[in-house]
């Protein structure tokens, strides 16, 4: 199923690659009596072919980073004859997760087509939930956005990479800035 969504919002299911997407997040954590702000970057790679993701999450604070093949769902609707908007819900505790939500564009990918996918996600929603450990449940807000990288996915797409190939640069480029992996 995702595949078929995702082909209806992708035109070129053929020259399916790698997308990449930095992303820039601010998550409010409430609970335990406090509330804080906690800001994160990385990216989101979504498999062009398969409707895969992997999401990259760094806490600029901590210089950690962590990466995850969420549960989601990748969608793909139609809000005129000319234009489709796509859907990204990332779902984690008891609210609605992640959502991330962009028109389409005709975005260059290095191959022959382009295809089309948003160039930029707006990203909010909320989560809740007892974390590992903890007595107390904590609620989570999330927004942002999530950028279309086209240097990367051309790079991406000019040498072949995989999701999995495409995880390990991910890896690669923010252990150089310092992250370390949790």
């Amino acid at each position: 199923m995702f595949s078929l969504l995702l082909c209806l919002g992708f035109a070129h299911c053929a020259n399916a690659a790698i997308l990449f997407y930095k992303q820039t997040l601010v998550v409010t954590v409430t609970g335990a009596g406090r509330a804080m702000t906690r800001n994160y970057t990385g990216f989101t790679l979504i498999d062009g072919s398969t409707g895969d993701v992997v999401f990259v999450s760094a806490d600029v604070k901590s210089k950690r980073f962590k990466v995850e093949q969420p549960t989601h769902r990748l969608s793909v609707v139609q809000f005129s004859t000319t234009g489709a908007r796509t859907v990204l819900q990332i779902q984690s505790g008891a609210g609605e997760g992640l959502n991330a939500k962009g028109v389409n564009n005709w975005l260059n990918i290095g191959a022959l087509q382009p295809v089309a996918s948003p160039s930029i996600f707006v990203v909010g929603g909320c989560d809740a939930y007892v974390p590992s450990g903890l007595p107390d449940s904590y609620s989570f807000e999330y927004r942002g956005a999530i950028i279309y990288d086209k240097t990367d996915t051309v790079d991406a797409t000019h040498n072949g990479l995989t999701l999995a190939g495409g995880t390990d640069k991910v890896r690669q480029l923010l252990t150089a800035r310092g992250f370390t992996e949790d």
